[in-house]
């Protein structure tokens, strides 16, 4: 048996911070052997209910039979990459367009970080215009462009507030973003018209992901309605959202559709995938004539080795295809409302104040402030201290929430899962 302190260190020795991802690290990390369904096992053999879930993607568990089984044939009689279209290219993309209300053509990509890079850059083409407009609290990936103004760390922020969130971003690339506060619309309205000659896209995250706060359906159609009037295209970030809600995601849900949107997660059931899809008259705009002058004017450049490989795209057919079945949602929305109704019980009982977020299977918990929370802006009072104590307790209790906590849900999670979760909440909320 290794040593979970001595393992952590000589990972650290070759790994930075011993991370995959900064908004990763949290201190008392498990690190983990293996995985198995709704479970992780770390390296002491200890196990933890999984509301992680990959930061999302896992909407089926770690292993379910189907997918696995999909993969595993792919990999064996497919092969691995081709570098050329083939026919699962055609039945993943066909499932997406299917599924998703605003997709008339998709691209594959590996992520979403590359996914929102690839909106971004096909609406600056569109448009002739280079600045955009993300909202306050918004995480879009890992690109120059969209990350700036993720951190909910002011009460007050000053917009369009313009903080980069990593070194190393150009001042222009910061100038260029045009951060507005989220869930605000006669805010973005009056500013968006004053600009509307240089805004090429208004990215909008309907759900952030990192706080939990749904966009309301008035601030989204305003948004369809304002970037509709000003040749402004509406670019959805459903990377979390898309098939995690419901098969359309948000666009299915409130009844708003944007030009373009940038998928992943779910959409491949924990298989490294990411897609830009949308309207055919934008999209189209991607596609190469062979004409090297021509192209490099006109076209969108888009690439990457790994796209749409045969066995991504087995993951994204198998994923959507499960799906479309119908029984996932009721459950997986079912168990996040129980365990959001449970932190709330708790937080009621114990006294402090407290509230939650989050939608169908997604679980957002907040300590130190209570009352109904529209905006990012509106968490700056929360008790942070209290919260890693909830979090940390949680975990020794074998729950593993991301810092916060936040969570999803999947359909690996059992009722007897549920129940021993909300078990451990209660108990939680005793020794605070």
């Amino acid at each position: 048996m290794v040593e979970k302190r001595t393992a952590f260190d000589q990972i650290k020795a070759v790994v930075p911070g011993g991370v995959d991802g900064n908004a990763k690290y949290f201190d008392g990390m498990p690190i983990i052997q293996r995985a198995t369904g709704s479970r992780l096992i770390d390296i002491a053999g200890k196990e933890y209910i999984d509301y992680c879930c990959g930061y999302g993607p896992l909407i089926f568990g770690h292993d379910d039979p189907e997918l696995t089984t999909a993969i595993a044939e792919a990999v064996k009689y497919s092969g691995l990459v081709y570098g050329l279209p083939h026919p699962m290219m055609l039945e993943a993309a066909s499932l997406v367009c299917d599924c998703v209300p605003c997709a008339e053509m998709v691209r594959f990509t590996n992520s979403g970080t590359e996914a929102t890079l690839s909106c971004i850059r096909l609406a600056r083409a569109v448009t002739r215009r280079d600045k955009i407009v993300k909202f306050y609290g918004a995480y879009h990936g890992t690109h120059e462009s969209v990350l700036i103004g993720t951190k909910a760390t002011e009460a007050k922020p000053t917009y369009p507030f313009v903080g980069a969130e990593s070194a190393g971003i150009p001042k222009g690339v910061v100038q260029d973003t045009l951060v507005l506060p989220f869930n605000d619309l006669p805010f973005a309205e009056a500013f968006i018209r004053r600009h509307a000659e240089e805004i090429a896209a208004v990215l909008v995250e309907p759900v952030l992901g990192s706080y939990g706060l749904v966009a309301e359906k008035p601030f989204l159609e305003g948004l369809r309605d304002l970037t509709d009037r000003n040749g402004i295209l509406l670019v959805f970030d459903e990377v979390i959202t898309g098939f995690r809600l419901a098969l359309g995601g948000i666009q299915e849900l409130l009844g708003v559709f944007p030009d373009l949107v940038a998928l992943g997660k779910a959409m491949g059931g924990g298989f490294p995938i990411g897609a830009f899809a949308g309207r055919r008259r934008f999209m189209e705009k991607v596609a190469p004539t062979g004409d090297p002058a021509y192209d490099r004017q006109h076209v969108v450049y888009h690439s990457g080795t790994y796209n749409s490989n045969p066995v991504a795209m087995v993951a994204v057919k198998t994923s959507l295809t499960k799906l479309m079945q119908g029984s996932v949602y009721p459950l997986i929305n079912g168990h996040g409302e129980a365990i959001r109704s449970s932190m709330q019980k708790g937080i009621d009982r114990s006294g402090i104040r407290g509230t939650t977020t989050g939608i169908g299977s997604l679980v957002q918990c907040y300590l130190g402030i209570s009352g109904q929370i529209r905006r990012p802006e509106d968490l700056a009072a929360r008790d942070l201290k209290l919260q890693r104590r909830f979090h940390s307790l949680l975990l020794e209790k074998g729950l593993f929430f991301i810092p916060g906590p936040r969570g999803y849900v999947s359909t690996a999670h059992t009722a007897q899962d549920i129940e021993k979760t909300m078990e451990a909440i209660d108990a939680a909320f005793r020794e605070l």
